[in-house]
């Protein structure tokens, strides 16, 4: 257990999050079915995902991204744009959820696979989406630039590295009220806890269990909020 106790969430089922796709507008739900067939058409000439049909797609995808705004409010009441960065995105996960959902998100994609992020860059042109910008590049690149990596006001993270590896790379991002989510199996506790023993860069706030129906049966994940301790 996490020395400073963090809010541990009722477990959201697969059945609660098929509720939070429907209670998107319209709109919005339209915009993600499409980057499900987009990802799904472009998979076929290019290995930028390992789910190989749309339910899978969209399940891993989306669905697991829309656990973001249980946690994330500040959308209820935003004045301006918030700065956001999605690290090792691949085919734009969860990034192009969050961009799609709410215009006034700028998110910049970070993944070193010139595949996805041209995946990334034909999708924006085909679509028109102005708020989301992939960049072809190393996050150890990336993290050279400190004034822009101060700016953000929100990171997000899935199945990049493992935790505690990914918590040292995190570190230059200092903005005291900066939001970071990172989506971890079952084994994130062990990894926290050896995190919390060399440094106390970041606070665990918030745990949201949820399970995910796959093939073999359900599958139980976590997503974390943290902050700047």
């Amino acid at each position: 257990m996490p020395k400073n106790r963090p809010k541990f969430l009722p477990r959201v089922d697969f059945a609660k999050l098929n509720e939070i796709f429907k209670a998107l507008p319209p709109n919005c739900q339209t915009k993600l079915h499409t980057l499900v067939d987009a990802i799904f058409h472009y998979n076929q000439k290019y290995n930028i995902t390992g789910f190989k049909n749309k339910e899978a797609i969209f399940t891993n995808f989306i669905l697991e991204s829309l656990l973001f705004f249980e946690l994330e409010t500040r959308f209820d009441h935003l004045q301006g744009p918030l700065t956001g960065i999605d690290i090792g995105s691949g085919a734009g996960i969860p990034g192009f959820i969050l961009a799609l959902c709410h215009p006034n998100l700028k998110i910049d994609s970070v993944d070193k696979s010139y595949a996805k992020i041209e995946f990334q860059q034909e999708f924006c042109k085909k679509e028109g989406v102005k708020n989301f910008f992939p960049h072809q590049i190393l996050l150890e690149e990336w993290l050279q630039n400190q004034d822009r990596i101060k700016t953000y006001h929100l990171l997000v993270v899935r199945a990049f590295r493992p935790l505690l590896t990914l918590l040292q790379f995190l570190t230059p991002f200092s903005n005291p009220e900066i939001q970071i989510y990172l989506w971890q199996g079952q084994n994130w506790e062990k990894e926290w806890q050896k995190w919390e023993e060399k440094s106390g860069v970041f606070q665990l706030k918030k745990v949201l269990p949820y399970q995910i129906e796959v093939e073999n049966g359900k599958r139980e994940n976590f997503l974390l909020q943290v902050g700047r301790a």
